[in-house]
């Protein structure tokens, strides 16, 4: 998840371009429909309802060819004189119009409206334009509504299902004054038919009678359940493996034979079979055969090439150029065994960072093999050997480290699972001109727990439920080494639907940290870099979006060089702020997520508040210039969790474009209540400190900031 601050220019210009592009001409005389011809071409596509309406207009418009022009098509054509941009022509085409009307009434059909109207005579055609606004009546009419349910079985229910068969009928679709729709119709079918599947019935199959009264629009709906007899199941036929051994697919399966059916073992056994990464197609079902009190349960599977070779390159104005690569054995040495060799290189290259900060450089290699079917189904086991050099510059940070890290993973659903890992480390400075590179090697070793738990309709971009992902983390207990915390935290995630296009999203992230035994001391030289990956910070594109990435909090201004010149100013070499973190944060937002108007159903506007802080502090003079301890470092007073004053607010506005990997997100965020070098050169904060200077002007340009980010839900 990466955040790239950009100038306040380019939200200016979007906006400019949005507002430009978007607005609709003034209405002209309407002239014949019957002067269009081929090159008649669409200028929008417009829909006007008579009265009360159940669908809106992205709905309506999801059903129909005919389109006007979108955002992009008509940024195409105002730039259409630059190489390789060609505008999108819309081109009418009236017999296309007609098939559209015949499609909105078969999904007005279809959504429980049997007598809906639809036309397009208010359309408006330009003859000096040659483009036409076609605009589409709707009158949806009298909804069709259950006036009665009826639902049977052709078994007798036990007593021990009677219970939740009857709260199944209490939350079912379709209750009895409901619009009747065609999906729900196949939903009820679905939820009673799974019902019994999942109660031994592997046979079970249900059929529905309707009688409609066109008259009064209502219809009576009678469902009929034919269970068959119950079922376990005696055999397990597996289909298409070639290099993969039996076992390894029917211990990923959660029955056996002579255990009674149930549909949902079956979809279960079905993700786990995905979730080896052996098999490009995987199906576990029931194939046609005798129904009688046994089932055989059929696994067709076609495998997946056992190597591959995968690289990614990015770039973000934050760290500029990346790549990395990965070449994974599936099945090595057999048993679904997986073996990967992967790299990764930070460069820095062509990266223009915000507020002064320094390019960070790191590269990483590494070796892992992950073990699934770790003594039980849903466990599996990996162990990792890395190794890293990180260049921050921005932390006064330069070192090469290498580690070893044994995880265990169990995945209860998918997106929910717990994990354990233990991690040894040992990192060696190699900054030999500064007290760091004289710190020598140091080790750190960890005890890491997560839990991933919750419910969300779409674990991309979700809209409706929450996901809690608590985790603790515990350092210095296991062996002797250098550095020993305990580390808590909680992320949480919420989703509230407000119609079926706007939803808002709420953020809490909640975090402590227990520095123990020789790690108490954070101002020590010793250990205060040491935490530095450690401690908590605030702030970027995807926290406090008012402020740069870790720009929340004490940031201690750093320069390389002060060279004095003779007309008595001074210039201040490579100055940037150094994030001081805490040892505890709370952060949140609020986020309303609406249809962004003119952009087309794949945009979505937002406004925010966004709020977060850290509890420590730097010592300052009556003056305002840093105090120095005994080592003429900067003195940092810690606090345990952030006071009300400690939090800091940014509220702003930005777009949402849908994708199939997540969110594009530009945001335009203003700081509400920033401290006084959020507002402050960093080079003209380093002369003031220094009695150099004297204190900064405060710069109102810099409440502002603009972050460009490509996400996931959480």
């Amino acid at each position: 998840m990466r955040g790239i601050c950009k100038p306040t220019g380019t939200a200016l210009l979007i906006l400019g371009l949005w507002l430009t592009l978007g607005t609709p001409q003034a209405a002209q005389a309407q002239d014949a429909l019957r002067l269009v011809d081929q090159d008649t071409r669409v200028r929008s596509v417009d829909f006007r309802f008579l009265g009360r309406h159940v669908m809106d207009e992205d709905q309506l418009a999801a059903q129909i060819v005919t389109q006007g022009p979108s955002f992009g098509d008509r940024l195409k054509r105002r730039f259409s004189f630059l190489p390789f941009i060609e505008p999108d022509f819309h081109r009418f085409d009236p017999v296309e119009l007609q098939r559209d009307m015949a499609r909105l009434r078969r999904y007005y059909e279809r959504n429980g409206f049997l007598r809906p109207r639809i036309d397009y005579p208010a359309s408006q055609f330009r003859d000096e334009t040659n483009r036409i606004r076609v605009i589409i009546n709707v009158d949806e009419g009298p909804p069709l509504a259950v006036a009665s349910k009826d639902i049977r079985t052709s078994h007798d229910i036990a007593r021990t299902d009677s219970s939740a068969w009857q709260n199944l009928l209490e939350r079912a679709p379709l209750q009895i004054g409901d619009r009747f729709t065609e999906f729900q119709r196949l939903q009820l079918e679905s939820r009673v038919r799974s019902f019994w599947r999942n109660r031994g019935f592997a046979f079970a199959d249900v059929a529905t009678d309707l009688q409609v009264d066109s008259t009064a629009s209502q219809v009576n709906l009678s469902l009929r359940a034919n269970l068959g007899p119950p079922t376990v199941i005696d055999s397990i036929r597996v289909e298409g493996i070639e290099s993969v051994d039996r076992h390894v697919v029917t211990r990923e399966l959660p029955f056996s034979p002579g255990d009674t059916f149930s549909e949902n073992d079956l979809v279960a056994g079905q993700r786990s079979l995905f979730g080896l990464n052996l098999f490009r197609v995987a199906l576990v079902e029931v194939p046609d055969q005798t129904r009688d009190s046994t089932v055989t349960v059929l696994v067709r599977l076609r495998e997946a090439r056992p190597r591959y070779l995968e690289i990614q390159t990015g770039y973000s104005r934050e760290d500029g150029l990346e790549a990395g690569t990965t070449l994974r054995h599936r099945n090595f040495l057999g048993d679904a065994r997986q073996f990967s060799i992967s790299g990764s290189a930070q460069t820095g290259r062509l990266a223009t960072p915000p507020a002064e900060r320094i390019p960070v450089e790191e590269y990483t290699a590494g070796v892992s093999v992950s073990q699934p079917f770790f003594f039980r189904r849903n466990l599996s086991l990996t162990v990792g050997v890395d190794g890293s050099v990180l260049d921050d510059q921005n932390q006064d940070t330069h070192y090469r480290r290498v580690g070893v890290t044994p995880s265990l993973l169990y995945t209860v659903l998918p997106f929910r699972a717990v994990t354990l890992q233990y991690r040894i480390s040992q990192a060696e400075p190699l900054d030999q001109n500064t007290s760091l590179g004289r710190l020598g090697i140091f080790s750190r070793d960890v005890v890491a727990t997560s839990v991933t738990a919750g419910r969300l309709n779409n674990y991309l971009n979700p809209r409706r439920g929450w996901i809690v992902r608590p985790s603790a983390e515990l350092a210095g207990t296991l062996l002797p080494n250098d550095i020993a915390y305990h580390r808590g935290s909680l992320d949480a995630f919420g989703y509230i639907p407000i119609t079926r296009r706007s939803s808002i999203a709420v953020t809490l992230r909640v975090g402590r940290l227990v520095p123990t035994g020789p790690s108490r001391d954070q101002n020590d030289p010793d250990t205060e870099f040491r935490f530095d990956d450690i401690r908590y910070y605030a702030g970027g594109a995807n926290d406090v979006r008012g402020w740069g990435l870790n720009a929340i909090g004490p940031q201690i201004a750093r320069a390389d060089t002060v060279i004095a010149n003779a007309d008595g100013t001074f210039d201040v070499q490579n100055a940037r702020f150094e994030a001081v973190g805490g040892l505890g944060k709370l952060a949140g937002s609020i986020e309303f997520i609406f249809p962004a108007p003119l952009l087309g159903s794949s945009w979505r506007a937002a406004t925010f508040v966004d709020f977060g802080g850290l509890p420590s502090r730097v010592a300052r003079d009556a003056d305002g210039r840093i105090l120095l301890d005994a080592n003429r470092q900067p003195l940092v007073r810690d606090g345990a969790f952030p006071s009300l004053s400690d939090l800091r607010w940014a509220a702003g506005t930005g777009l949402r474009l849908q994708t199939p990997v997540g969110a594009v997100r530009l945001d335009l965020a203003y700081k509400l209540n920033p401290n006084q070098t959020d507002l402050q050169k960093p080079a003209d904060r380093v002369l003031f400190n220094r009695g150099l200077a004297p204190e900064p002007n405060e710069r109102q340009w810099r409440r502002l900031n603009v972050h460009l980010s490509i996400t996931r839900a959480f």
